[in-house]
């Protein structure tokens, strides 16, 4: 069986996706590649401005139709 190395590759960037608002803290334990760990800054605030990455009580949450796109892309 073949395997699409983009999906194999996404599913080493984080260990699980989150339902519920997420710390800072939260989202650097789950990365799971260092190169991407040194990134976050920069990922989270390039979410939040394209209005997929929520931020309130300085917790973040994905848009409820991105996290269904998510789910879907990556789970099912």
């Amino acid at each position: 069986m073949i395997q699409n190395p983009s999906l194999r590759a996404k599913r080493s960037v984080t260990k699980q996706i989150h339902r519920e608002p997420v710390s800072n803290a939260e989202i650097h334990e789950n990365v799971v590649d260092q190169v991407y760990q040194q990134s976050v800054p920069n990922l989270i605030n390039s979410l939040i401005r394209r209005s997929l990455l929520e931020k309130t009580d300085g917790l973040f949450f994905l848009q409820q139709i991105v996290m269904e796109y998510v789910t879907e892309r990556f789970i099912l």
